[in-house]
Protein backbone atom coordinates (compact mmCIF):
# COMPACT_ATOMS: atom_id res chain seq x y z
CA UNK A 1 0.00 0.00 0.00
CA UNK A 2 1.46 3.54 -0.99
CA UNK A 3 1.67 6.27 1.60
CA UNK A 4 -1.34 8.29 0.06
CA UNK A 5 -3.54 5.11 0.04
CA UNK A 6 -2.55 4.83 3.56
CA UNK A 7 -3.81 8.21 4.37
CA UNK A 8 -6.42 8.02 2.59
CA UNK A 9 -7.72 4.95 4.69
CA UNK A 10 -6.70 6.25 7.82
CA UNK A 11 -8.67 9.72 6.77
CA UNK A 12 -11.74 7.76 6.20
CA UNK A 13 -11.87 5.66 9.20
CA UNK A 14 -10.57 8.88 11.06
CA UNK A 15 -14.63 10.83 9.50
CA UNK A 16 -16.27 7.38 10.18
CA UNK A 17 -14.89 7.10 14.13
CA UNK A 18 -15.88 10.66 14.62
CA UNK A 19 -19.67 10.04 12.74
CA UNK A 20 -20.02 6.89 15.38
CA UNK A 21 -19.28 9.08 18.25
CA UNK A 22 -21.37 11.56 17.17
CA UNK A 23 -24.11 8.79 16.70
CA UNK A 24 -24.72 10.11 12.97
CA UNK A 25 -23.35 6.58 11.40
CA UNK A 26 -25.42 4.79 14.06
CA UNK A 27 -28.85 3.64 12.71
CA UNK A 28 -30.77 4.87 15.65
CA UNK A 29 -31.70 8.54 14.64
CA UNK A 30 -34.52 8.53 16.73
CA UNK A 31 -33.78 11.85 17.92
CA UNK A 32 -34.04 14.12 14.65
CA UNK A 33 -37.22 11.38 13.98
CA UNK A 34 -38.87 12.06 17.04
CA UNK A 35 -38.63 16.14 17.11
CA UNK A 36 -40.20 16.26 13.48
CA UNK A 37 -43.77 15.51 14.51
CA UNK A 38 -43.07 18.33 17.46
CA UNK A 39 -42.26 20.57 14.81
CA UNK A 40 -45.32 20.15 12.67
CA UNK A 41 -46.88 20.49 15.78
CA UNK A 42 -45.29 23.87 16.62
CA UNK A 43 -46.08 24.85 13.42
CA UNK A 44 -49.53 24.44 13.53
CA UNK A 45 -49.58 25.92 16.41
CA UNK A 46 -48.04 28.99 14.63
CA UNK A 47 -49.85 28.89 11.84
CA UNK A 48 -53.17 29.01 14.10
CA UNK A 49 -51.91 31.91 15.84
CA UNK A 50 -51.61 33.92 12.94
CA UNK A 51 -54.82 33.22 11.97
CA UNK A 52 -53.99 30.85 9.20
CA UNK A 53 -56.34 27.65 9.85
CA UNK A 54 -56.01 26.01 6.71
CA UNK A 55 -52.14 25.51 7.16
CA UNK A 56 -52.37 25.07 10.65
CA UNK A 57 -54.80 21.82 10.17
CA UNK A 58 -52.54 20.99 7.31
CA UNK A 59 -49.25 20.59 9.73
CA UNK A 60 -50.92 19.24 12.68
CA UNK A 61 -52.38 16.34 10.54
CA UNK A 62 -48.80 15.91 9.29
CA UNK A 63 -47.55 15.78 12.73
CA UNK A 64 -50.79 12.94 13.43
CA UNK A 65 -49.26 10.84 10.90
CA UNK A 66 -45.56 11.20 11.94
CA UNK A 67 -46.54 10.04 15.27
CA UNK A 68 -50.20 9.04 15.94
CA UNK A 69 -49.20 8.79 19.77
CA UNK A 70 -48.43 12.35 20.92
CA UNK A 71 -51.62 13.58 22.37
CA UNK A 72 -50.77 17.20 22.32
CA UNK A 73 -51.32 17.05 18.56
CA UNK A 74 -54.84 15.04 19.05
CA UNK A 75 -55.69 18.04 21.66
CA UNK A 76 -54.92 20.36 19.30
CA UNK A 77 -56.80 19.60 16.38
CA UNK A 78 -60.02 19.62 18.97
CA UNK A 79 -59.01 23.05 19.65
CA UNK A 80 -58.85 23.89 16.16
CA UNK A 81 -62.08 22.59 15.78
CA UNK A 82 -63.80 24.22 19.01
CA UNK A 83 -62.26 27.39 17.63
CA UNK A 84 -63.95 27.44 14.53
CA UNK A 85 -67.08 25.90 16.43
CA UNK A 86 -67.13 22.49 14.73
CA UNK A 87 -68.03 20.42 17.62
CA UNK A 88 -68.40 17.24 15.66
CA UNK A 89 -65.17 17.34 14.33
CA UNK A 90 -63.16 18.18 17.94
CA UNK A 91 -64.46 15.29 19.56
CA UNK A 92 -63.03 12.63 18.31
CA UNK A 93 -59.33 14.00 18.86
CA UNK A 94 -59.89 15.21 21.86
CA UNK A 95 -61.08 11.89 23.06
CA UNK A 96 -57.90 10.59 21.15
CA UNK A 97 -55.45 12.66 23.52
CA UNK A 98 -57.50 11.70 26.63
CA UNK A 99 -57.05 7.82 25.79
CA UNK A 100 -53.56 8.21 25.12
CA UNK A 101 -53.02 10.01 28.33
CA UNK A 102 -55.83 9.61 30.90
CA UNK A 103 -54.42 12.66 32.81
CA UNK A 104 -54.40 15.13 30.32
CA UNK A 105 -57.40 16.99 32.22
CA UNK A 106 -57.19 19.93 30.14
CA UNK A 107 -58.16 17.70 27.08
CA UNK A 108 -60.52 16.41 28.94
CA UNK A 109 -62.25 19.47 30.25
CA UNK A 110 -62.86 20.56 26.27
CA UNK A 111 -63.61 17.31 25.52
CA UNK A 112 -66.65 17.78 28.60
CA UNK A 113 -67.02 20.96 26.39
CA UNK A 114 -67.57 19.54 23.35
CA UNK A 115 -70.03 17.10 24.79
CA UNK A 116 -72.10 19.24 26.43
CA UNK A 117 -72.10 21.55 23.20
CA UNK A 118 -73.46 17.89 21.13
CA UNK A 119 -76.33 18.17 23.59
CA UNK A 120 -74.57 15.78 25.72
CA UNK A 121 -74.63 16.72 29.21
CA UNK A 122 -74.69 13.82 31.12
CA UNK A 123 -71.61 12.42 29.20
CA UNK A 124 -69.68 16.03 29.75
CA UNK A 125 -70.09 15.42 33.35
CA UNK A 126 -69.05 12.13 33.22
CA UNK A 127 -65.83 13.76 31.78
CA UNK A 128 -65.89 15.96 34.53
CA UNK A 129 -65.96 14.30 37.28
CA UNK A 130 -63.22 11.77 35.95
CA UNK A 131 -61.21 15.17 35.35
CA UNK A 132 -62.13 15.86 39.28
CA UNK A 133 -59.71 12.52 40.25
CA UNK A 134 -56.93 14.15 39.05
CA UNK A 135 -55.45 15.39 42.48
CA UNK A 136 -52.88 17.25 40.69
CA UNK A 137 -54.57 19.20 37.95
CA UNK A 138 -53.75 23.05 39.14
CA UNK A 139 -56.91 24.55 38.57
CA UNK A 140 -59.67 22.38 39.42
CA UNK A 141 -61.79 25.38 40.21
CA UNK A 142 -62.61 25.02 36.53
CA UNK A 143 -63.55 21.79 36.40
CA UNK A 144 -66.13 22.47 39.50
CA UNK A 145 -67.47 25.63 37.39
CA UNK A 146 -67.96 24.00 34.16
CA UNK A 147 -69.92 20.98 36.23
CA UNK A 148 -71.84 23.96 38.01
CA UNK A 149 -73.08 25.77 35.04
CA UNK A 150 -74.39 22.09 33.26
CA UNK A 151 -75.99 21.26 35.86
CA UNK A 152 -77.61 25.00 36.08
CA UNK A 153 -78.66 24.75 32.67
CA UNK A 154 -80.35 21.53 33.17
CA UNK A 155 -82.22 23.46 35.76
CA UNK A 156 -80.66 21.65 38.91
CA UNK A 157 -79.72 24.81 40.54
CA UNK A 158 -79.05 22.32 44.27
CA UNK A 159 -75.98 20.24 42.24
CA UNK A 160 -74.91 23.80 40.62
CA UNK A 161 -74.01 25.50 43.79
CA UNK A 162 -73.29 22.15 45.49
Amino acid sequence: MNMHTRGMLCFALTILLVLSIAGCASPEKTKADQRRPLHHYQLARAFFEAGKTTEALGQIHHSIELDPTLPQTHFYLGYIHISGDDWASAEGPLRRAVELNPYYTDARMYLAQCLDELGRPDDALMELVTGLKDRTYPHREKLHFNKAMIHDRQGNVAAALD
